[in-house]
């Protein structure tokens, strides 16, 4: 009982003295922050600075008054000088010490002089003198405000100190105290200290078990968490990717039909012969992806699975730009082929899938009077393409960060999008041992390049 009456008597004690000692630190804190903004030298040294550059402009007015700009180059120095001080916390400052009147004289009487020689020219001895003595006042304002100054930073260094003192003694009064009762918490914990220990060995061994059955919880939910993120990434990617192939084919179909209505007049047999050629080309291409959704051969526990087959890549892009400008006909895509055939091996329905996301990207972030540039060329061994547009480009600050999943742009957020089509882009291009990268960007501009190596995946 005696040591419980203690422990309560020392945790009265040391919060005492802790609200003391939480007190110094406050005033403290009060006197750094009148130091951190304490302006006084730096308006002696401005008031002096203005002082000088108004008797380097009287002198100059008296003995250089043949250059006027000269004396010109004076004033609009004197000008600058006086504005520093009357602008933001100099004013303030001022203000303060009661220096305004005086600063308010020295901006009017710069003024007129500033009016009546800027106005003027060819001044006489007479004009000069006059001018002179207009701006001898500006000499005792200035000694003035500097005089001000002084006092005022005199006494405020002052009462600086002595409230320093005073928090010192404070200070010094809390920590000797907290101190004291520290030794006596000391004393009373090595008191109770080994029953203490002996209910706490009890206690770690129920802990460790504990412990123990929690992290082989932990650990299989974590791991139980993880494969379920792991399946609802892939789920995400793999809904994306079917939704952009099941794009193409279906606005193709459905432009045909559009064209068929409007134009009937147009419905002879080679007409309908290639309509329907295409129409059929769009069906087989529906119709794959659809087996492969519903096999689910096209995802594994590892992602998207490559479904590879000999074809054309210059004539594959060549196509699928073909589709991209009948469904956007208002858009100019110019092709530059450096390279007319390129025979590759892999996986020709995402490897168009990149080219889609790309040619899509430029469509949505460019105006439609800008054209669209696609250059391929092969060159040691690497297989290029390159898809530029003119639109709002990309931040500089956000350029590593765009193949991440989910992320778009600052200045497209307010656009549609899934943030996922460079993502997916990328990593199709990765999986037949290839890149993509953004090979420029700037304010107007955006270009990505796809390279693939000439062997195939």
């Amino acid at each position: 009982m005696n040591i419980k009456r203690a422990y309560t008597l020392a945790i009265i004690v040391m919060l005492g003295f802790g609200l003391m000692l939480g007190y110094a630190f406050y005033q403290l804190l009060r006197v750094e922050r009148s130091l951190a903004s304490y302006v006084g030298e730096n308006m002696l040294w401005a008031v002096n600075q203005a002082d000088r550059e108004t008797r380097r402009f009287s002198d100059a007015l008296l003995l250089d008054n043949a250059d006027k700009d000269m004396v010109l180059l004076r004033l609009e120095i004197l000008q600058s000088r006086i504005k520093l001080l009357s602008e933001g916390p100099q004013l303030e400052y001022f203000q303060k010490i009661g220096a305004d009147t005086q600063l308010k004289n020295i901006i009017e009487t710069v003024g007129r002089v500033e009016q009546r020689y800027g106005t003027g020219d060819n001044f006489a001895l007479s004009d000069i003198l006059s001018l002179y003595r207009e701006i001898q006042p500006v000499f005792s304002d200035f000694g003035r405000i500097a005089n001000l100054s002084m006092i005022y930073e005199r006494d405020a260094g002052g009462a600086n100190r002595d409230r320093q003192l005073q928090i010192i003694y404070l200070i010094t009064a809390a920590v000797l105290g907290l101190t004291t009762v520290g030794g006596l918490l000391s004393w009373l914990l090595i008191v109770n200290i080994n029953s203490a220990n002996r209910a706490n060995q009890e206690l770690l061994r129920y802990q460790e078990e504990l412990e123990a059955i929690v992290e082989q919880r932990t650990n299989a939910l974590s791991v139980a968490l993880k494969n379920e993120k792991k399946a609802n990434e892939i789920y995400k990617g793999f809904l994306t990717t079917v939704s952009h192939q099941f794009k193409t084919p279906v606005a193709i179909i459905d432009l045909i039909a559009q064209r068929f209505i409007r134009h009937p007049q147009d419905i002879d047999e080679p007409n309908v012969l290639e309509a329907a050629g295409r129409i059929r080309e769009s069906v087989s291409r529906l119709s794959r992806i659809v087996e492969s959704t519903i096999s689910g051969e096209i995802v594994d526990h590892e992602g998207v699975k490559l479904n590879k087959s000999d074809f054309d890549l210059v004539e594959m892009i060549s196509q699928t730009i073909a589709y991209h400008q009948e469904i956007y006909a208002e858009r100019t895509v110019d092709f530059d082929q450096q390279v007319q055939a390129f025979p590759y091996h892999g996986d020709k329905t995402l490897l168009e899938q990149i080219i889609i996301n790309l040619l899509a990207n430029a469509e949505k972030y460019s105006p439609p009077d800008q054209p669209v540039i696609v250059v391929v060329r092969c060159e040691e061994d690497v297989f290029s393409c390159r898809i530029k547009d003119f639109g709002a480009g990309i931040p500089a600050s956000e350029a590593d960060k765009i193949f991440s999943r989910f992320y778009r742009a600052s200045n497209v957020a307010h656009l549609s999008g899934s943030g996922l089509g460079l993502s997916f882009s990328r990593q199709i291009a990765e999986m037949h041992g290839g890149e993509l990268d953004l090979a420029a960007l700037g304010e107007g501009h955006t270009e990505f390049e796809l390279r693939l190596p000439v062997t195939g995946g």
